[in-house]
């Protein structure tokens, strides 16, 4: 059987051959086939935990409001907050265990 990957893909996949752990991209995308589910899986967890995190933070009134998608990525949030966003870290709290 033949398949066509996309230009994206296909550069993914070649590049997981170039880091060694594979010897060609027959390995790469049986690989991807046997834990397509588990993969699935991990990101779907951190996923439900980082929702989790964002409903308990609002639910302490920590919430920042934010008008629209391209006033998020256009830069109107400090660094320190989108840091801390993008670690799921309320600001104030980083690098506190």
């Amino acid at each position: 059987m033949h398949i066509s990957l996309t230009p994206k893909l296909e550069s993914r996949v070649k590049a997981k051959v170039e880091t060694g752990l594979y010897n060609n991209t027959n390995e790469v995308i049986r690989f991807m086939e046997t834990h397509e589910d588990w993969i699935h899986e991990i990101k779907l967890t951190r996923l439900r935990e980082q929702l989790k995190l964002g409903a308990d933070q609002l639910d302490r009134a920590e919430g920042i409001a934010i008008e629209s998608k391209v006033a998020l990525d256009a830069g109107s949030l400090g660094r320190r907050t989108k840091r801390c966003l993008a670690n799921a870290v309320p600001p104030g709290l980083e690098g506190k265990a």
